[in-house]
């Protein structure tokens, strides 16, 4: 498993400094722009949507007479809604019909959900669950990139050796951006690894298919 601290090590070697060195590469400086730098890959991937790279599916339990179930924080994208009837999960409907009557949460009427609709950070459901239990709810997402807070933060294999590549190079042209009249030696590298990523990322569009990453 790669994390944070292995990549991190990767972009002080390239600008031949130790750990803990003081200035403008310093943990704080370091950790934001490698954050900077996997926010952009990501950004790329959004673009891919139909590739699925920051595709997730995850599952919820649920409860009779449940109206609001809550949705996850690293949520950027809800796709598709689905919730377990007998032994398949059967898509749901967003519900449109914002001015039509409600039922009343005390009024105890429940239905098999058909239709779901967001309200602030949570799906809504009226009226509310006829039936719930564990893994009921199925919902296939898109998430935000990961929040980096610790040197132990492990790295998915989404995010493959090519991308990784990229992104220590960048990392250190945005750690070494304050130079003035400075080219880095590596600038050829950091752009052949950002066309690999580009195309990386295309081709799992245009193949409407699995690539396994290499290496991974």
């Amino acid at each position: 498993m790669i994390c944070v601290g292995d990549v991190e090590r990767d972009v002080l070697e390239i600008l031949q400094k130790a750990p803990g060195t003081s200035g403008y590469y310093t943990e704080q400086k370091l950790r934001t722009a490698l954050q900077e730098c996997f926010d952009y890959v990501a950004t790329k991937m959004f673009d891919a949507q139909t590739g699925g790279w920051l595709d997730d599916i995850r599952y919820f339990d649920t409860t009779t007479g449940d109206s609001v179930i809550k949705l996850p924080a690293n949520m950027a994208l809800l796709k598709v809604v689905r919730y377990k009837v007998n032994t398949a999960y059967v898509p749901l409907e967003y519900d449109k019909q914002e001015k039509d009557s409600q039922v009343g949460p005390s009024d105890g009427y429940t239905q098999q959900p058909s239709r779901y609709r967001l309200v602030g950070d949570s799906i809504y459901f009226n009226p509310a669950l006829y039936e719930g239990g564990a893994n009921y709810l199925q919902l296939e997402l898109t998430c935000y990139p990961p929040r980096f807070m610790s040197k132990l933060d492990s790295i998915d294999s989404r995010w493959n050796p090519c991308f990784r590549n990229y992104i220590k190079y960048r990392t250190a042209s945005i750690l070494v951006s304050h130079k003035r009249d400075f080219t880095p030696p590596w600038q050829q590298f950091e752009a052949e690894w950002k066309e690999e990523t580009i195309k990386l990322i295309d081709k799992r569009v245009i193949t409407e298919g699995f690539t396994r990453p290499f290496g991974g």
